[in-house]
């Protein structure tokens, strides 16, 4: 569009039509006027490129985003503009000329020919309340990259005293995502919205000339998982480090991320991600292009059993192989590692705490969801014979300011159970069984079974040479009640337990899974005890000693939990996601023969 007299061509225009319960069916913008009219500043410069709206100012007004990829900030030919004009409730009809009335924030491109603000997009992705500004400038060349693109982030915030001009080529956008490589033109299309369904929006970026391993110009997508980003500016360079998330187009000249869009399709409360491959070839149709919806969700995390080399593997709903990183060295001579999920710094997201399997020393590490270690303690000594832990994170004092981690002793131990504070603080200990626990190994999970009181009551299953028993004790160590799982079918008589709500009933249940030398059963039990219903996790031929490793989270957030299965010792790596019911809705092999003895221990969390 031409606005201005005399006309300043191709300087563009962006329309606001107010919506309505009864909208027209037909508005003629050569006749009628939309309700909000907003001219662009300079000729050749394409304001209207790229729309978007979102709350930046936290005003409760929808604020205006308008790219215009060609403006011409400085001495910057093409370096690009961005701006933001706040929602208020005007008089319509209403123009906004920005070549006399400047946006209440414009943001200039760095670079000249970057063209920022190619794409636009808004999403809260640091949880601080306000949306924030997310600008694709595709032709930028960070590192020297010809064309990488670059993706900005800048945070919202009440911006009380407009207008604002941030220029990027004197102060840097509070994230930065360098495209990987050359000509990549990442940031041609950019979005936003809950993937992993951590309360934080993910930045999604569209690099449609990235060569994927369908191809050249295939095309990538990315994902980074939105988070608190407490210390702004950040550089996150994707040739170096890779997304959270990367989809990678089918095909040659595909262009896959060259238009892209985020919603929950599938109304199981995690964003979708919708991706456009403009030049693929469905069927013999060249050129015809496909859309793909990839649908959102949390991550599994396991790890290596007995045999393995200490290694921890994230796994996203989306995406086998998220990320992986080793948690103990040497030391853990057996290289099994026992997990927990959960939040051990009060910061919202989750962290993993990683405890030494058979043969170790009886410590437990507290990573980061990357790999980066928080602190670690030793939670036994020598009476912990074999140094083997099992945990569970959840909230086991009155305060409900942080959760705290219980740790049972492994094979070889003497049946008891310690609380501590995530530092390593000591809170209390509990003997959770007696003579009969032969080999003094207790399994933990954790829940609020009793009171509604947000306190976390500690469930504990017998070891290998048990008799099949679970006990519940209050968070101060009080026995509460105890039923015993299974019969004679559960020769070792181990028992592995999980906690969630199954049944969608105010109240959670127990499921307990066979243990070493058990029929691969799993049973879900009331509270009480109450026997509730059964169902095969495995066969033998592919898990021949019968254990299964098991947790349980609500992955299609349904408010029902599903149950999660690992293949016990001498398996083969398996992990299924079953429904209460017994249904499987997913499986997928977690390690390959490096993992030896195929046992996989899990966790589950929504990053």
């Amino acid at each position: 569009a031409d606005p201005g007299d005399p006309a300043r061509t191709d300087a563009g225009e962006t329309y606001v039509i107010f919506g309505s319960s009864s909208p027209p069916s037909t508005l003629d913008l050569s006749t009628e006027s939309a309700d909000i009219t907003i001219y662009g500043d300079d000729e050749g410069g394409f304001s209207g490129w790229a729309v978007a709206s979102g709350d930046i100012n936290g005003d409760g007004f929808d604020d205006i985003i308008i790219g215009a990829r060609r403006a011409n900030p400085g001495d910057r030919t093409y370096a690009g503009e961005t701006y933001v004009i706040f929602g208020s409730s005007p008089s319509s009809p209403v123009t906004i000329d920005l070549n006399t009335t400047p946006a209440d924030i414009t943001v200039c491109g760095d670079n000249a020919e970057d063209e920022s603000g190619s794409a636009v997009a808004s999403g809260d992705v640091n949880g601080d309340g306000f949306d924030d500004l997310i600008i694709g400038a595709y032709y930028a060349d960070p590192g020297d990259r010809t064309n990488a693109g670059e993706t900005y982030v800048i945070f919202g915030a009440s911006f009380s005293s407009p207008p604002y001009t941030i220029d990027l080529s004197t102060t840097p956008a509070d994230i930065t995502v360098c495209g990987a490589a050359a000509y990549d033109y990442s940031g041609y299309a950019v979005a936003s919205g809950d993937v992993n369904g951590n309360g934080n929006n993910d930045i999604i970026i569209g690099a449609n000339g990235a060569d994927a391993a369908g191809g050249g110009n295939a095309g990538e997508t990315y994902v980074i998982f939105g988070d608190n980003f407490p210390s702004p500016p950040y550089t996150i360079d994707l040739s170096t480090t890779p997304a959270d998330i990367t989809v990678c187009g089918a095909a040659d000249w595909d262009e896959s991320g060259c238009a892209l869009a985020s919603g929950d399709v599938n109304n199981d409360g995690y964003d979708d991600i919708i991706i456009g491959a403009q030049y693929a070839d469905p069927g013999d149709r060249w050129g015809a292009g496909e859309t793909y919806l990839i649908a959102g969700g949390g991550a599994y995390v396991t790890a290596h059993g007995l045999g393995g080399k200490s290694w921890i593997k994230e796994f996203s709903i989306l995406t086998n192989g998220l990320n992986s990183f080793k948690a103990f060295g040497g030391v853990n001579s057996q290289g099994e590692v026992h997990l927990a999920i959960g939040d051990v710094d009060a910061d919202s997201l989750d962290e993993i705490a990683a405890g030494q399997g058979e043969g170790a020393k009886s410590w437990v590490k507290f990573f980061e969801v990357d790999g980066s270690i928080i602190n670690s303690f030793k939670a036994f000594g020598a009476a912990n014979t074999n140094g083997e832990l099992h945990l569970t994170i959840g909230n086991f004092v009155a305060n409900l300011s942080d959760n705290e981690i219980a740790i049972a002793q492994g094979e070889g131990g003497q049946s008891w159970v310690k609380v501590f504070e995530t530092d390593g603080t000591f809170i209390r200990s509990i003997k959770a069984f007696g003579g009969a626990n032969v080999q003094g190994e207790v399994h933990l999970a954790a829940g609020d079974l009793e009171n509604a009181d947000k306190i976390d009551e500690i469930i504990a299953g017998m070891g290998e040479g048990g008799s099949s028993w679970v006990k519940i004790f209050s968070h101060e160590g009080i026995l509460i009640r105890s039923f015993k799982a299974f019969g004679a079918a559960n020769i070792g008589g181990e028992v592995h337990v999980a906690v969630g709500n199954f049944d969608a009933d105010p109240d959670v249940e127990i499921a307990a899974a066979t243990g070493y030398n058990g029929n691969n059963l799993v049973k879900l039990f009331d509270k009480d005890g109450t026997f509730i219903r059964k169902f095969k996790a495995f066969g033998a031929a592919v898990n021949p000693n019968g254990e299964v490793q098991i947790t349980a989270a609500d992955i299609d957030n349904d408010g029902v939990d599903e149950i999660i299965c690992g293949h016990g010792e001498g398996g083969s790596s398996m992990v299924k996601v079953f429904k209460a019911n017994g249904t499987v809705v997913r499986s997928f092999k977690a390690f390959g023969g490096v993992n030896a003895q195929g046992e996989v221990h899990l966790g589950k969390s929504n990053y």
